[in-house]
């Protein structure tokens, strides 16, 4: 009985248990229910949520939260702000409209001391800390996060995170870990204007400003994201010690284009290790070709060092280059058809400095440069310590034989090896080369240098370019300093208007001095050997040469001001000379040389003579022909000559000894006028010793004496004595057959008269004697005295009896040599012999 009462009564109390139990549970349920409800429709009270954000500021976490009401999801947080530790950041790192915050439970037991939210955030805004060294415009896109998953683990001392993000048309995976600063501060700082940062170490290299900031993103907008882009950034910051910080970041895109030019692949992998920023690859691939770029910066020594490798070749990529330097390359006269492949090291060098720290190769196709085009052209570059070094350099130039015609020269391309050099530091450039190519296609690319282009313009290759190697350079700050060691061969040269057939030579050019040793030139079978230097700043040339190369060629090549030989003076045949010693073409002062002549034709403006040999010297302006001995229409002939060629001075005067014997009377005149008759000839003799000026005409200025003697002839058909010969018949109408054998007489020449006082003319019966002058502009005024025979014993006695019978016949010769005129003097006839009554009048 006591046992049921007691079953019953612990029945009762476990029921009454149960029962509040229960009704406790459902109040729980309920208030949860209110809770919830209270903390969805109001969020947590705000003084609640000043201390939780109090709280969490003392944990190390500065955050700043305005609202924060639960959902089924999790809580639900307004205008969620973050700070940095670092005492310039005054504003939010990190600002969110509305985040989702999910507590997570985590797997490892070790994260059970920290927090642990999955994070939804929306409306995101960044203000990078002072900690990355970038400012970001206010009005910057890249400043705005349309949304972001996150998952964050907060723990005393750092704070963990992983998340998505899609940012700018990029989808960013993030994953990093953040140590928190060691700063005991209570709450976030206060709210003030922004102030400028100070300048300290940060995460990048170098303090980006918003100026800086900008312009990168307004270079940016050229770049199309056709397919987006995905980009893995991993981070590691720690708050206490920036050194510490490290960072590491993958970008890849396919199907980008930059400027309007398409990339299939575009890739950049990098990462910050203090105290090294590494770009581990920088790749660009359009279609089939690609470019790479390889860097690093290190931040203690502050040198960069990389490596590029370029295979795109197309000359479109070109737009990608900055304004300045298109800008440079128009101003330059370069031309690109395709890119250069390249394969370059640099540094490691300070950023400003990074081009004097390069080494590598290239390779380019089709460029232009001043209108030389180059095929192609290859070999190795090198800079440092200012010095620019070209070397194992192989290319070939297409030709312009279009131009040949227009420049004299073939204007044929060839091939070409060498090396170039260009030193800021001594301001000197130097090129050595060999190869095959007309000098003349360099033209306008050497068009600075105008010493250069005055040497290369003096030599045109007519068929084939020459075989060259040469070495040149100068200071560029000092052309005056161009030099060229030059050796060639070349056929078909001409030099101003002597051509050669082939020259072999050696020539060094410095100072305005070209010296040419050894010299071997050929024309034809003919030969020049020998050494020259020819000064052009004190206009000198010093030979020691002999051959037998036209003289006209010679002149050319030294002084082809002259204009004596192939204009004045000719030579034909074989002709040889040997020559040394000084020509001073500028000023003729301080000409002093000696050569030897032979020659086996020489034309001449009065004559031609043949087996020619004289020895020539050069004093001063006084240039003298000595020893001339020659053939003279098969005659002898010598003669002295000497010449003033002062180029101060107008004129080239000289004064000449001539002397011939026993010519062939008839070859000369048929020289002089080949319209005159074969009937006329004899054996010429004659001296001749006078002055003139080749740079006027000889019967204006010409003064000197000679004489004449004419054995063994006819004469009276010619143009001058056939008057006279028809007035003679007619004074004596017997005699219809009248000869002139003979004629001698002396002469002088003085201010454009000749005059003579004892002409005889010689006959088989019949002589005469004749004074009187010529003048070039009034012709002839002389008396002519007939007589029976010449003046012997047995004349004598007939001239004592006929003369005073021929006195009142003295004829008077007037008129010119083209028409003479003869006539009765005693009684004044006017009719001129010939036809009609008149007198014959022939040239001469």
């Amino acid at each position: 009985m006591k046992t049921r009462k007691l079953s019953q009564r612990l029945t009762k109390k476990t029921y009454a248990a149960v029962r509040l139990l229960v009704q406790l549970f459902s109040l729980c349920i309920v208030i949860l229910v209110c809770a919830f409800v209270f903390l969805r429709l109001y969020g947590v009270p705000e003084p609640l949520l000043r201390e939780m954000i109090k709280r969490a500021n003392r944990a190390g976490i500065p955050v700043d939260i305005e609202h924060v009401a639960l959902t089924l999801k999790g809580w639900h947080a307004s205008n969620v702000r973050y700070y940095s530790k670092h005492p310039d950041d005054l504003e939010a790192v990190f600002h969110a409209q509305e985040v989702l915050f999910t507590r997570r439970v985590p797997v490892d037991a070790g994260s059970a001391h920290g927090l642990h939210f999955d994070i939804k955030a929306m409306g995101i805004s960044l203000n990078p800390s002072v900690v990355l060294g970038v400012d970001i415009p206010d009005e910057s896109l890249s400043r705005t996060v349309e949304q972001a998953d996150l998952a964050l683990d907060f723990y005393p001392d750092r704070i963990e995170s992983k998340g998505a993000v899609n940012w700018i048309g990029a989808r960013i995976q993030v994953h990093g870990t953040v140590l928190k600063s060691t700063l005991d501060e209570e709450g976030p700082p206060v709210r003030q204007a922004r102030k400028p940062v100070k300048k300290q170490r940060t995460v990048l290299p170098m303090y980006i400003s918003e100026q800086q900031f900008q312009i990168l993103e307004d270079r940016l907008k050229s770049i199309q994201l056709r397919k987006g882009a995905d980009i893995e950034i991993g981070f590691f910051v720690n708050m206490n010690n920036n050194a510490e910080n490290r960072l590491s970041f993958d970008f890849s895109a396919v199907d980008t284009s930059v400027r309007g030019i398409d990339f299939s692949l575009t890739s950049v992998t990098g990462n910050y290790v203090y105290p090294k920023v590494e770009i581990e690859k920088i790749s660009l691939s359009h279609e089939a070709q690609s470019i790479r770029l390889e860097g690093s910066y290190d931040l203690e020594t502050k040198e960069l060092q990389g490596e590029l490798h370029n295979g795109i070749t197309t000359k479109d990529m070109l737009v990608l280059l900055p304004q300045f330097a298109m800008d440079l390359l128009v101003k330059a006269e370069i031309q690109f058809e395709y890119l250069p492949q390249l394969n370059l090291q640099f540094g490691p060098a300070k950023p400003a400095d990074l081009l004097n720290s390069l080494d590598g190769s290239f390779s380019i196709r089709d460029v232009s440069y001043c209108q030389l085009v180059i095929d192609s052209l290859r070999g190795r570059i090198s800079r440092s310590k200012n010095r620019l070094e070209l070397t194992k350099l192989q290319g070939t130039v297409i030709g312009q034989e279009e131009r040949a015609e227009e420049l004299g020269s073939c204007m044929v391309g060839g091939s070409a090896t060498g090396e170039v050099f260009w030193d800021a530091n001594t301001e000197e450039f130097g090129v050595s080369a060999a190869g095959s190519l007309d000098p003349m296609l360099v033209m306008a690319p050497l068009a600075r240098v105008t010493i250069a282009t005055n040497v290369i313009d003096r030599f045109k290759f007519e068929k084939s370019p020459p075989e060259i190697s040469l070495e040149l350079g100068a200071k560029y700050t000092d052309w005056s300093t161009f030099y060229i060691n030059i050796q060639g061969r070349g056929d078909q040269v001409r030099i101003h208007e002597g051509l050669l057939s082939s020259v072999n030579t050696a020539g060094y050019y410095k100072h305005g001095v070209l010296k040419l040793d050894p010299i071997a030139a050929m024309q034809g079978a003919d030969f020049l050997k020998g050494t020259a230097s020819i000064d052009f700043l004190n206009s000198k040339a010093s030979f020691d040469a002999r051959g037998s190369i036209h003289p006209r060629t010679i002149e050319d090549a030294i002084y082809p001001e002259l204009n004596l030989f192939g204009h004045k003076i000719n030579t034909g045949g074989a002709a040889t000379i040997e020559a040394r010693g000084i020509l001073d073409w500028g000023r003729m002062l301080d000409t002093d040389f000696t050569a030897e002549v032979a020659a086996d034709q020489l034309e001449i403006p009065v004559a031609n003579v043949s087996s020619f040999s004289a020895n020539v010297t050069g004093l001063g302006p006084e240039l003298s022909v000595n020893d001339a001995s020659f053939v003279f229409y098969e005659g002898s002939g010598n003669s002295e000559f000497s010449i003033q060629l002062d180029p101060l001075k107008s004129g080239m005067p000289y004064v000449m000894d001539i002397n011939i014997e026993n010519a062939d009377f008839k070859k000369y005149l048929r020289f002089i006028n080949p319209k005159i008759g074969a009937g006329n000839t004899g054996r010429l003799s004659g001296t001749a010793s006078f002055q003139a000026d080749l740079a006027k005409d000889f019967f204006e200025c010409a003064k000197g004496r000679g004489t004449v003697s004419i054995e063994q002839g006819q004469l009276a058909d010619l143009p001058l004595f056939r008057g006279f010969s028809k007035l003679i018949r007619k004074v004596v109408p017997g005699f219809n057959i009248f000869s002139i054998t003979s004629l001698k007489g002396t002469f002088q020449l003085v201010n454009g008269e000749i005059h003579s006082d004892d002409a005889f003319f010689g006959g088989d019966f019949i002589s005469a004697k004749a004074h009187g002058h010529y003048t070039k502009k009034n012709g002839f005024d002389a008396v002519v005295k007939a007589q029976i025979m010449n003046d012997n014993a047995v004349s004598k006695v007939i001239q004592v009896i006929t003369n005073p019978i021929f006195k009142l016949f003295e004829i008077k010769l007037e008129g010119t040599l083209s028409d003479p005129s003869w006539k009765l003097e005693k009684f004044h006839s006017e009719k001129r012999e010939g036809s009609g009554g008149t007198s014959e009048g022939e040239s001469d």
